[in-house]
C-alpha cells in the first residue's frame, strides 16, 4: 500500500504539487500520467524523502526506484552498477547478469561513458529490478528508448510480480497499467 494525504511541495513560493491525495493498494501497475512540468518527478523525489514536503506519505512497502536520469556510478561497469544493490556473493553476480539480460543488456563490462542513453536506461532499470523490493517506483523509465525497446521492457514490467508505480508523460506507456491517474 502507498497512501498520499494532502501532499504539497513548494519551490520557494511556487507550489509544484498542491494538496495531492491518492491511494495505491489494489492495482499491480499504476501509471501516473502527466505533462512535462506537472510535478511527476517532484512526486518521486518526495516519495523517496529527497525533498521537503507538507502532508503525509504512508507505505508498508520496501521501495526500489529508477529515476528519470539513470544515475549510474561512472566508475563502475554495468554489472557492478546492478550488483551495488546486491551482496558481493558469486550467486548475486550471476543474478545481476540474469537481470541485465532480462532487460536486453549484454555488455556487462562496459562503463556508463561507453553507453548510449537507452543502454544507460536499461542498466538503471536492471538495478531497480534486482533490488529486493515490494514496490517499483519508475520515473519516465523509457524516455531514452526507441519504440521496439519500449515495448519489450513494458512486457518485462508487466510480468514482474511487484507493485509498480509508473510515472510517464507518454500515454502509450500506460498500456500495461491496471489503473491510470492523471496528474
Amino acid at each position: 500500500m502507498l497512501k498520499i494525504n494532502n501532499l504539497t511541495v513548494k519551490y520557494g513560493e511556487d507550489k509544484v504539487i498542491d494538496n495531492l491525495s491518492l491511494e495505491l493498494s489494489d492495482s499491480k501497475i499504476t501509471a501516473l500520467l502527466g505533462a512535462s512540468g506537472s510535478g511527476k518527478t517532484t512526486l518521486v523525489m518526495a516519495l523517496c524523502g529527497l525533498i521537503k514536503y507538507e502532508g503525509e506519505i504512508i507505505t508498508d512497502k520496501k521501495i526500489s526506484v529508477m529515476f528519470q536520469n539513470p544515475s549510474l556510478f561512472e566508475n563502475l561497469t554495468a554489472l557492478q552498477n546492478v550488483n551495488v544493490v546486491l551482496s558481493d556473493k558469486k550467486e548475486t553476480q550471476e543474478y545481476a547478469r540474469t537481470v541485465l539480460e532480462q532487460v536486453g543488456f549484454f555488455d556487462f563490462e562496459k562503463y556508463p561513458s561507453e553507453l548510449s542513453g537507452g543502454m544507460k536506461s536499461r542498466v538503471a532499470l536492471a538495478r531497480a529490478l534486482a533490488y529486493d523490493s515490494e514496490l517499483l517506483l519508475l520515473d519516465e523509465p523509457f524516455s531514452a528508448l526507441d519504440e521496439k525497446s519500449r515495448v519489450e521492457l513494458l512486457d518485462v514490467l508487466k510480468n514482474d510480480p511487484r507493485h509498480i508505480l509508473f510515472i510517464t508523460h507518454q500515454k502509450s506507456d500506460t498500456i500495461i497499467a491496471d489503473t491510470i491517474i492523471n496528474i
